[in-house]
């Protein structure tokens, strides 16, 4: 069997673990990302979207902490107040408070409308599989991550840009 993420299958494996192996319900739940989930590929997968979401992380980090110094004209306090921000929800509030829109418009104005989606969504998936699901990150994630890390350097240039230079 392979699984590609519905919970249907997910029970129906765990059922399948329980029914061979003569365990609990909770014992096959325990053991089944050990029985199926190993797979050649799965760490090379993960490890894009861990990577990839990092580097959108730094890069609007770095734009954050640039617009504030902008602003107040003091690096490391800039540096420390985005910091200080510790959540992506906080960072895009902070960034709206910044420049008067929101990531999605500025986004939208720069021709990069999706980015913003996709980045929640390839975040979303690494938050599960960071917290305890295995196979919350499957190729499809990957891709999108992969694809991100394409636009991003782009993305945050013209962003950059537009907000920065007069």
């Amino acid at each position: 069997m392979y699984a590609t993420g519905s919970q249907k299958e997910m029970n129906q494996m765990i059922k399948a673990i329980q029914n061979a192996l003569g365990l609990s319900i909770l014992d096959a739940n325990r053991v089944y990302s050990d029985v199926l989930g190993h797979s050649e590929l799965f760490e090379e997968h993960t490890i894009v979207v861990v990577v990839v979401c990092t580097f959108l992380e730094k890069l609007f980090d770095d734009l954050l902490t640039l617009l504030l110094f902008l602003k107040n004209g003091e690096w490391t306090r800039a540096f420390n107040n985005v910091e200080k921000l510790r959540s992506f929800g906080r960072a895009l509030e902070a960034f709206e408070w910044m420049t008067g829109e929101s990531f999605d418009e500025a986004g939208k104005a720069v021709g990069h409308a999706d980015l913003l989606t996709d980045w929640k969504d390839v975040q979303h998936r690494r938050n599960d599989f960071v917290h305890g699901n295995p196979h919350a990150i499957r190729l499809d994630t990957t891709e999108k991550a992969f694809q991100l890390a394409l636009k991003a350097p782009t993305f945050f240039a013209s962003l950059q840009n537009r907000l920065t230079v007069p």
